[in-house]
Formats: structure tokens, C-alpha cells, sequence
């Protein structure tokens, strides 16, 4: 048995503020402990069902370099460091291939837009706007969901943020597992369990999951685009003239590929173009 964990940090117990997710918040050492715990309670939930199971974790939150490799629990693995299309292609799921077996996503959030949303935004909160694949919007759990379906890989578990609960229920398969580490009363503000409960809860919620994983089918793409609205004009020019890339009108650009993974890959190549972009204004 061979298991994909994907690990964000804005569904992590406890993070509600941006001065838990970056290096120089004051608070970001501690989320990064808290991080670190999460992870493992989903690697003890895995390994109480298949107890050779291996295990690679990628560390998918903002730097990529939060989990503490001298907390993670043995025998898994991580894939850390930065998010560039040169060495991260496939950005939160680096270090995944066709040939794990299942995937668990571990402290996420709910999708840019969403009113009231904890911390809510999709992979790149000041650039992306809306993501949407054959015209429903997406965020980063059905996104990742449908790179690891075109590999036939499942999700089991997700956790994270209960305002995700809506995304996971109306496209993830219906067992998949769904663990809300906090309640969500706005963007920067949510009734947080204690570590102690979430940790458990995790860790039975994974391993309901891999108990279930027989009768779990993955998410299937239907269509190889994935269709980006950026927040300025400026962002979506960055994106012409890139491979698989074309826009559609001032701010939206159509990634396209032979597979949904080569569109995934345009569309990182893209976004990451797009970031780096000024408003004209201050060039």
C-alpha cells in the first residue's frame, strides 16, 4: 500500500491569521509544529490499517518548507521546497505518480470566493480569482482530486476548514472522509478544537477512509482545460505567447493539454508568470 499525503496549512488546527502561515508571522513557528501534528495523525491513521503502508508526504503550503522533518512521523517520507514549475510541476502534489494507491489531503480550505470562507482562496490567493474546469468553479481539493483520478488514485480523507465541507460533499466521491478541524465564523476567525481532539479525530477519520478505500472511485477529469480568471489584466497578458495558454478575454486565460495534467502544468507555468506581474500602475 503506497500513500499520497498532500498537506496545506490554512485547514490545519488551530491557523486562522496570516501571522500563522508565513516565515516572520509570529505565529508561524507554532503552525508549523501544529502542521507537523496534523500530518501525523493522518500517517497514524493510515498506518492502523495497513501497517507497511508508504507513505510520501508533500508539503503544499506557501514556501514549502513548513512541515518539521524532525517531528514527522517514521517511516513517511516529504517532498519539501519551493513551488517553481522548474522543480515543483506539480506543485502541491510533487512527488506523485500512478503509482500510489491512495491520496489523503490534510488541512485545507475552501476555494476563492467563498462568502465567509476561513483564509479562503485558490493556490494563489492575490492572483487567482476563479478557477473553473468545464465551467464549474473549483478549488484546490477537486482540483488536486482530479490530478490524482487521471492517475486512478482516490481520495479517502480530506481535513480542514468547515466551510470546505460543501466543495468535498458535492464533488469528491460520498465516502471520501470529511474532517473539520475548526468551525469557520469568518475570513480570519473560526471556533477552534483542541489539538487533542483533532488529532484523534484525524486520525480516525483516515483510517475510516482506508477502510473504505475498496469502495472509493477517484474523480474523473472530463475535459483536459482548466480556465483561470486573474485579478488584473496584466497578470492574464503575462500568460500569452506561453505553451497551452490562451486567453479568452481582459483577465481570463484557458490552459489546455493532451491530458489534465499537462493542462495543470500549463496552468501552474502560467500562474506563477502571472504573480509576478506589478499593476502598471507602479511600474
Amino acid at each position: 500500500m503506497k500513500v499520497f499525503i498532500a498537506a496545506d496549512m490554512e485547514g490545519i488546527t488551530g491557523v486562522v491569521h496570516r501571522d500563522q502561515l508565513m516565515p516572520g508571522g509570529q505565529d508561524y513557528q507554532s503552525a508549523r509544529l501544529l502542521m507537523t501534528q496534523d500530518v501525523n495523525a493522518a500517517i497514524a491513521g493510515i498506518l492502523s490499517v495497513h501497517n507497511d503502508a508508504e507513505i510520501v508526504v508533500g508539503d503544499g503550503h506557501g514556501t514549502m518548507r513548513n512541515i518539521l522533518i524532525q517531528e514527522l512521523a517514521a517511516p513517511a517520507t516529504l517532498v519539501s521546497g519551493p513551488a517553481q514549475p522548474r522543480n515543483k510541476p506539480l506543485l502541491q502534489l510533487q512527488g506523485f505518480d500512478d503509482s500510489f494507491d491512495a491520496a489523503v489531503m490534510v488541512g485545507y480550505h475552501s476555494m476563492a470566493g467563498v462568502e465567509g470562507g476561513l483564509l479562503a482562496h485558490t493556490y494563489v490567493g492575490t492572483t487567482i480569482k476563479k478557477l473553473s474546469i468545464d465551467g464549474q468553479e473549483c478549488g484546490e481539493v477537486t482540483t488536486n482530486a482530479l490530478l490524482f483520478g487521471e492517475s486512478e488514485v482516490p481520495v479517502v480523507a480530506v481535513t480542514g476548514n468547515s466551510c470546505l465541507a460543501d466543495e468535498v460533499s458535492s464533488n469528491l466521491h460520498a465516502k471520501t472522509q470529511f474532517y473539520a478541524t475548526k468551525e469557520t465564523q469568518g475570513p480570519t476567525c473560526a471556533l477552534c478544537f483542541h489539538p487533542t481532539q483533532t488529532t484523534a479525530r484525524i486520525q480516525e477519520s483516515v483510517a475510516s477512509g482506508m477502510q473504505l478505500l475498496p469502495s472509493i472511485t477517484p474523480l474523473h477529469p472530463t475535459v483536459n482545460e482548466i480556465c483561470v480568471e486573474f485579478y488584473r489584466r496584466e497578470m492574464a497578458l503575462a500568460c500569452e505567447g506561453l505553451a497551452n495558454a490562451s486567453r479568452t478575454d481582459t483577465c481570463t486565460v484557458v490552459f489546455s493539454g493532451d491530458t489534465f495534467l499537462s493542462a495543470f502544468k500549463a496552468m501552474w507555468i502560467g500562474v506563477s508568470a502571472a504573480n509576478k506581474q506589478y499593476p502598471e500602475w507602479m511600474s
